[in-house]
């Protein structure tokens, strides 16, 4: 050869000739079997080419390329160890690192995720809802069905929630009445002794309570001063949707 540059050093490996004359399509696959600077020992037509195996005759100038081919492959000198281990070697922890699994050293996966959390709660909206109840005529404590104040049922759609932050209440005339809100029959929070006068006033629920679907809201009155009439009741209700 008139030049060894950019093959192997040491054997053994596959070498293709061809010729540099046009028209000749002759492929012999040899092996090579010793390196000594530009001369090369040959095992010549040592693996078939397109089902050909065939030492042609070769003249000076023609092509010389190292190659790799499914048989060569054998060829290539055994892994004497790996990481280190020999055997059957089996990866452990700390072999490799994250970036040469493809994994996601730089948290970008979790930055995707707290992207689409931030833009999911940014599609959050939440509306506050007005519920009034009025009650004219004279107001009362009640006693069994007498002067009984119904309840109401406060809906919630699928995939909504709500909680009932406070309330706005007045009477029309005379002097107080004091009264709480129950929700299914327990007084809220904040809202169980609300003395209602003629000034309306918004009273706000300690800790608001959540709100399930058709719970049922009533004011009752405990007490009253004067002759109180005409209860107007405006229960507010955070939705979020």
């Amino acid at each position: 050869m008139v030049s060894a540059a950019g093959f192997s050093t040491s054997p053994n490996f596959r070498l293709q000739i061809t010729s540099a004359t046009a028209g000749n399509t002759d492929v012999e696959l040899c092996e090579v079997t010793a390196v000594s600077g530009a001369t090369f020992t040959l095992t010549r037509a040592s693996e078939a080419y397109n089902g050909v195996q065939t030492a042609y005759a070769w003249n000076a100038g023609d092509y010389v390329t190292q190659v790799v081919t499914a048989d060569s492959l054998p060829l290539a000198a055994p892994v004497a160890s790996v990481f280190g281990r020999t055997g059957a070697v089996v990866a452990v922890s700390g072999d490799y690192t994250a970036a040469e699994v493809g994994a996601d050293p730089s948290g970008a996966a979790a930055t995707a995720q707290s992207n689409a959390e931030a833009y999911a709660a940014a599609l959050t909206k939440t509306a506050r809802l007005p519920f009034a109840y009025a009650v004219s005529g004279l107001l009362a404590v009640p006693s069994g069905a007498t002067n009984f104040l119904p309840p109401f049922a406060f809906p919630i759609p699928s995939g909504q929630s709500a909680k009932l932050v406070g309330i706005f209440a007045q009477v029309r005339g005379g002097t107080s009445v004091t009264l709480a809100v129950e929700q299914n029959g327990a007084a809220v929070s904040g809202l169980s002794a609300v003395t209602v006068t003629t000034t309306g006033t918004y009273t706000a629920a300690t800790t608001p309570p959540s709100v399930a679907n058709d719970d049922l809201f009533a004011p009752v009155i405990a007490s009253i001063s004067g002759t109180p009439d005409g209860l107007s009741l405006t229960l507010y209700f955070d939705v979020t949707f």
